[in-house]
């Protein structure tokens, strides 16, 4: 005995494939906002990455020159303007005195976070509209803050910079006290 169904509908209807699309339009569109928040963010990061290194290069050049750490030859305020035309330290038939190096060491740094001349624009490791301080603790001789700024471009009109900013301290010698660490 052969008994044939019957069924009310045959197929997928139009309004069951419409709502169908709807759905996975939906979750392809917010699958598109999370790729386009995460390129975002990776791009905001690699500034960061870049400020962090454009700061550790500083840290370095000062380290290899303590004596105009301990000078305070190194200060750079936002309103300093450092040349690009400094006379170089460098060369195996140079000689510079701790101050020239730290002049030196800040034109060159200058050029790499974007303010050689004291221009502000897109730096060498790709910063926009970057600038930088150094500033010297006045109550801790060896300690500096450097501060590396930048603008990105997709950030909102008005918004604040980011910013890069560390604390180094350079010690001679340390004196422990009951409250903390200073550098003499």
């Amino acid at each position: 005995m052969n008994k044939k169904l019957k069924f009310s509908q045959q197929g997928v209807g139009m309004i069951e494939v419409l709502i169908t699309l709807l759905v996975m339009t939906i979750g392809l569109l917010g699958i598109a906002g999370l790729m386009l928040y995460g390129i975002k963010t990776s791009h905001s990061n690699y500034f960061r990455t870049q400020a962090m290194m454009a700061t550790q290069d500083l840290i370095g050049r000062m380290r290899a020159n303590t004596q105009g750490v301990w000078d305070g030859n190194y200060e750079l305020k936002k309103t300093t303007t450092v040349s690009d035309k400094t006379d170089t330290c460098s060369g195996e038939d140079k000689s510079c005195t701790p101050a020239q190096l730290a002049k030196w060491d800040l034109a060159q740094w200058s050029g790499l976070v974007g303010m050689a001349n004291g221009q502000r624009g897109i730096s060498t490791i790709g910063l926009p509209n970057a600038s930088a301080t150094v500033a010297k603790d006045d109550k801790d001789k060896g300690r500096y803050t450097i501060t590396v700024t930048w603008k990105d471009i997709q950030a909102k009109e008005g918004g604040e910079p980011d910013k890069y900013e560390t604390i180094v301290d350079f010690c001679r010698n340390t004196v422990k006290d009951d409250k903390h660490n200073s550098c003499i």
